[in-house]
């Protein structure tokens, strides 16, 4: 249990130390606006390792007194005691168990599905306003697959290293070309490498491709398989993306993973 109060600390430090450094070297309020956001997503991430290792989660308006908490503590092993009575307060939680960690490949049925669980996404976003998948080119034949559109809810599912998301669709034609799937993660320079595929099984069974690419902003990621696909109308099918290293997928409010997938009839 300290370790998780340890890395907390170390955590939540290390992104207030990167968020001072970039807003004292920002030439203009627009490059400071960024530094604050990179800020709240890698505080995010924090929370959200601690609340699977520990089982609870972080009231979102203590970032501040625990962050105040953290830098005026004169020694290290201050600050995690600090933390830790701080956190351990009735006040400073949300009444609520934070859900805990499913082996990959193991996430509940509704989860698979795509469809939200009773419980908050663990990690929320930071995008641009309501990114839209680049408009499908006009030609004889092409059809959408799958297409679950951005409504902006923000609704932003964590996907670490070694777990997935993914959502079931029906094959319109008879072949899959490729995509755009919304994920993001800050432009960091960390593994935010995603592994994209359709399968014909939940749980990425049974593939019938795989691409690898990396999440760069919060914009969404076009994607284009090799070669097409063949597939069956009618068909069910599931598109999903793979944690490599670590992003953020979202979901709309209707509970569809905000995707298309293109082909042809």
């Amino acid at each position: 249990m300290y370790e998780a109060y340890s890395s907390l600390v170390d955590d939540v430090d290390r992104a207030a130390s990167t968020a001072r450094r970039c807003w004292d070297q920002s030439p203009n309020s627009f490059v400071r606006a960024g530094c604050e956001l990179r800020f709240g997503w890698d505080f995010a991430v924090a929370e959200a390792l601690f609340a699977t290792r520990v089982g609870v989660e972080l009231a979102s308006d203590l970032v501040g007194a625990l962050l105040n908490l953290i830098e005026t503590a004169q020694w290290a092993e201050d600050a995690v005691s600090g933390a830790r009575d701080f956190i351990n307060a009735e006040k400073t939680l949300i009444i609520r168990a934070a859900p805990p960690a499913q082996a990959a490949g193991q996430l509940p049925a509704e989860e698979r599905s795509g469809r939200p669980a009773d419980t908050p996404p663990a990690a929320p976003g930071i995008r641009a306003p309501n990114p839209q998948p680049p408009e499908a080119p006009a030609a004889h034949g092409l059809v959408s697959h799958y297409d679950c559109v951005n409504d902006n809810s923000d609704i932003g599912r964590y996907v670490p290293a070694g777990r997935y998301w993914e959502n079931d669709f029906v094959a319109r034609g008879a072949t899959v070309t490729g995509g755009w799937v919304l994920i993001g993660a800050a432009d960091d320079g960390a593994d935010h490498r995603a592994r994209v595929g359709i399968y014909t099984g939940t749980g990425r069974a049974r593939p019938l491709a795989e691409i690898e690419l990396s999440a760069r902003g919060y914009d969404g990621e076009s994607f284009e398989f090799p070669k097409p696909i063949t597939v069956d109308p009618g068909q069910r099918l599931w598109v999903a993306v793979s944690g490599i290293g670590d992003f953020t997928a979202y979901d709309n409010q209707s509970g569809c993973f905000i995707a298309r997938v293109n082909g042809y009839e």
